[in-house]
């Protein structure tokens, strides 16, 4: 019930923000975060505290929008206190940059913590709040999704063997980078498909 009820203050938190932003996409945001499968699995069904932080960080960035700064940085204070991982956003929220800046700063953020340990399911819940809030980024959106269906795949080895042997470990760690090659890839060749189809277009109504 803790957790259920962050996870619904972070939803409120978003729909604010984009009613204030882009009214048009707050239906989308709002699914992009609340049916998303990792966030409900590490959320909802495992329990994870990351949802507190981000749901606070949510409602600091939505004060924020209301020019209401010193509650944002009250309530921005508290998400840092659940865990350190909002702090990168300080310098965002001083130079009062834009959404595609906020998720900037949690991608440096998590990039991070990629960088001296393996990188676990629930640590995408502190970023798919802030993909929420660039719903028409189709190519940001697509590779979170990618990337996120990888590290959720990890569960898959540990329920088939029963056990983290050593070449399950292994497999873990790498299987949200391979995923994250194949999301490349993929936007790459979809965006090859797209330019010459565009060209053939133009060629064929000149």
């Amino acid at each position: 019930l803790f957790i259920a009820g962050f996870f619904i203050l972070a939803c409120v938190g978003i729909v604010r923000i984009m009613k204030h932003n882009d009214a048009t996409s707050a239906a989308r945001s709002l699914v992009l975060f609340a049916l998303n499968p990792l966030v409900i699995i590490e959320t909802l069904v495992s329990g994870h505290n990351d949802v507190v932080l981000v749901a606070f960080a949510m409602t600091a960035v939505w004060l924020l929008a209301q020019k209401r700064v010193l509650g944002a940085w009250w309530v921005l204070a508290l998400s840092i206190g659940m865990k350190l991982m909002t702090i990168f956003l300080v310098p965002v929220f001083i130079l009062k940059k834009n959404y595609s800046w906020m998720l900037l700063a949690m991608v440096i953020g998590l990039a991070a913590v990629a960088l001296r340990r393996e990188v676990l399911p629930w640590y995408m819940v502190w970023l798919w709040p802030f993909i929420a809030l660039v719903p028409r980024k189709y190519a940001v959106v697509t590779l979170a999704g990618i990337f996120s269906f990888g590290l959720l795949l990890t569960y898959a080895t540990y329920l088939y063997v029963g056990s983290y042997p050593t070449w399950v470990v292994t497999i873990n760690r790498w299987l949200p980078y391979i995923s994250l090659v194949v999301g490349l890839i993929y936007l790459s060749i979809k965006r090859i498909w797209l330019y010459r189809r565009s060209n053939h277009f133009r060629s064929t109504t000149r």
